[in-house]
């Protein structure tokens, strides 16, 4: 675990010792996809652990649709809960795509299954992702930054997505 300072954990972590156990339950984020056929989950960095119980409900409550996780940090240190994930994604293979995209450290797939890309998140990449998704028809939960969500909001408004499935409230 990492404590930033003004972090929303770090009164909680500050006190921990190293290698001390420790769990708590993330509240789950409303979300609008009910009866999407695509949801995008979009998390910069520590924004994972709100998307984790929402990425796990969609995928038990809506059986028909597809998901793309987009999961993006700078490193692969920065990242938690990535097996997780993997075992959701080969569960879930033919509704799940998990990628990792990291934007300072060029890290190989592990197997041919695995996503993982290292561009800065531009238009075109997220373009690469979305495309061909029906704009009336996909639900999106982005999470990270102020700036960051706002430039997500940007590409996918110039995508013709519908900004009432667009939900960008999150953890900062």
């Amino acid at each position: 675990m990492k404590i930033y300072k003004g972090g929303r954990m770090t009164e909680f972590l500050r006190g921990a010792e190293v290698g001390q156990d420790l769990w708590w339950a993330p509240k789950p984020m409303k979300t609008r996809t009910t009866g999407c056929s695509n949801v995008g989950l979009l998390t910069m960095g520590i924004g994972i652990t709100g998307i984790l119980p929402v990425l796990e409900r969609e995928l038990s409550t809506n059986p028909t649709s597809k998901v793309v996780l987009l999961y993006c940090n700078r490193t692969s240190q920065d990242e938690v809960w990535v097996e997780k994930i993997k075992t959701l994604s080969e569960t879930h293979t033919d509704r799940l795509t998990f990628t990792r995209h990291l934007t300072r450290e060029a890290v190989k797939a592990t197997d041919s299954e695995e996503h993982i890309s290292h561009d800065r998140l531009t238009p075109d990449v997220l373009a690469k992702y979305f495309a061909g998704w029906d704009p009336r028809d996909s639900a999106f939960r982005v999470v990270g930054s102020e700036r960051q969500k706002r430039a997500v909001d940007r590409v996918l408004r110039q995508m013709g997505f519908r900004q009432d499935l667009v939900v960008r409230k999150g953890l900062f």
